[in-house]
């Protein structure tokens, strides 16, 4: 039996193609935008079902082992919001820095400390400085689209 060593990551994100070419060196890892394959229609109402419907439609496509996953932000203190919205959360257009702005925004008109246990208002305090330390958020994974 032929061993089959490529894989296709149901993407169009170059970040998230090197990040999986990296982990996998062993395999032949190629994206979907590799094969002109347009982006799966991402109408789930949650991070599996997205990411499944990604996967099916690149394996559809191509005929190849497909591998998917989906991805956001989860902000416990607005709902868990973005959630799924996380690439279009400002609009459907949307940058990610305008996404970023925006959960800023929504976050700064919350009141963040609830708990009168200082150890619960220390922990809150160290997340959010450790998030906005990073200059609110990266550059290629978690809502950028893909």
């Amino acid at each position: 039996m032929k061993e089959n060593k490529k894989i296709l990551l149901a993407t169009s994100n170059k970040g998230k193609l090197e990040e999986f070419q990296m982990i996998f060196s062993d395999y032949e890892i190629i994206s979907q935008a590799d094969l002109g394959i347009d982006d799966a229609v991402e109408d789930g109402l949650t991070f599996f079902e997205n990411a499944l419907k990604k996967a099916r439609h690149g394996a559809k496509q191509s005929g190849l082992f497909t591998v998917a996953d989906d991805s956001g932000l989860v902000v416990p203190k607005l709902n868990f919001e973005p959630g799924i919205y996380s690439a279009r959360y400002a609009g459907e257009n949307s940058s990610d820095l305008d996404n970023r702005k925006k959960i800023i925004d929504k976050l700064n008109n919350c009141l963040l400390y609830t708990s009168p246990s200082p150890r619960d208002v220390e922990e809150s305090r160290f997340a959010w400085w450790g998030w906005k330390k990073k200059g609110g958020g990266g550059g290629g994974g978690g809502g950028g689209g893909g």
